[in-house]
């Protein structure tokens, strides 16, 4: 046998006033006890600021030490000594960039493009994951297909004093320009940039 429960409106009437009850009880619960803890939307900020200035200036404690006799004159405060670490953060981790200027109509590598090319070497080989954009320039004047073709001979030069620093050749990326005419004037337009993608 089919029992059917039903309530009648005024119940229901009741039942939605309770639940109405229920949601606004919750609703000043989560209002009110952020303020009552001090936990707001500006909480976190504070809290990052006093964790930044803790870590910044970390407290020295002296220790103490007996009073000297009256004829000893008073040692001066011993100055607090800060890692090197902490003085200035490491070059090393900031990407290098470097450009090789090339001769008129010429890829051979400039005499100076070793030393040109020592800090971006550098960081290759202390951050193996890292890659090098190689991208070749040439001067506005002359024929557009040659000039093309010398700043790609270019790039490649570059690539190969990488590959005999002993960066491997899938660390170096070709990384064609869309517009291949080097600016500033005609000996700053023969160039090779390299830009390291961490």
């Amino acid at each position: 046998m089919d029992t059917t429960h039903s309530l009648s409106p005024a119940a229901v009437r009741s039942l939605d006033r309770w639940h109405l009850l229920g949601a606004l009880a919750l609703l000043a619960l989560l209002l009110l006890l952020p303020l009552l803890f001090g936990i707001g939307p500006n909480s976190w900020r504070t809290c990052a600021a006093e964790g930044a200035a803790t870590m910044a200036a970390p407290a020295v404690v002296a220790p103490t030490v007996a009073e000297p006799a009256a004829s000893v004159a008073p040692a001066a405060p011993a100055a607090a000594v800060t890692p090197a670490a902490e003085v200035a953060p490491a070059v090393a981790d900031v990407p290098p960039a470097a450009r090789v200027y090339f001769a008129l109509d010429r890829t051979e590598a400039p005499a100076d493009a070793s030393t040109t090319m020592a800090a971006v070497i550098a960081y290759l080989k202390a951050h193996p994951s890292a890659k090098a954009l190689v991208s070749g320039f040439h001067d506005p004047r002359g024929d557009v297909a040659h000039n093309q073709e010398l700043a790609l001979n270019r790039a490649r030069t570059v690539r190969a004093l990488l590959e005999s620093a002993g960066i491997a050749r899938d660390r170096v990326v070709m990384d064609k320009p869309q517009e291949t005419t080097g600016t500033g004037s005609n000996e700053e337009a023969r160039r090779v940039e390299v830009r390291v993608q961490p």
